[in-house]
């Protein structure tokens, strides 16, 4: 339809998909929402699915390495750690040797979309 035309005229075009458009939900997040505009969702989601945040650790410049677009709002904005060592920046209080680990959990999880639903392995750090 050429602009300008009247509000009556159905709007078509040759796309079989349109999505949501509004913002997506984490609110650090610029990227608009992909799903179907015309499915109901709970939360706009864009097409990042890993943290956008980098790494909590003191002086650390890496990105979070979870997988999960939305786990600092699930978390309450804590876990933010990237998939390098790091050093310890304190001086230990106790003999022998400092180390710090990170420790990888898989925690099952269900998906359910449209037309199917399956379980799944969902890794998160600890």
């Amino acid at each position: 339809l050429k602009p300008g035309h009247s509000a009556d005229q159905p709007h078509l075009c040759g796309s079989l998909k349109h999505h949501c458009g509004r913002p997506c939900a984490l609110s650090s997040c610029p990227h608009p929402c992909v799903l179907p505009h015309d499915s109901m969702h709970d939360r706009c989601e864009c097409h990042v699915i890993v943290c956008p945040n980098k790494c909590t650790f003191p002086n650390c410049t890496f990105m979070c390495s979870v997988q999960d677009h939305f786990h600092t709002e699930e978390s309450g904005g804590d876990g933010c750690m990237c998939d390098h060592p790091h050093q310890c920046p304190h001086e230990c209080q106790a003999p022998g040797i400092c180390e710090i680990y990170s420790e990888l959990v898989v925690k099952k999880q269900k998906f359910s979309g449209k037309h199917d639903a399956f379980d799944y392995d969902a890794i998160e750090t600890e």
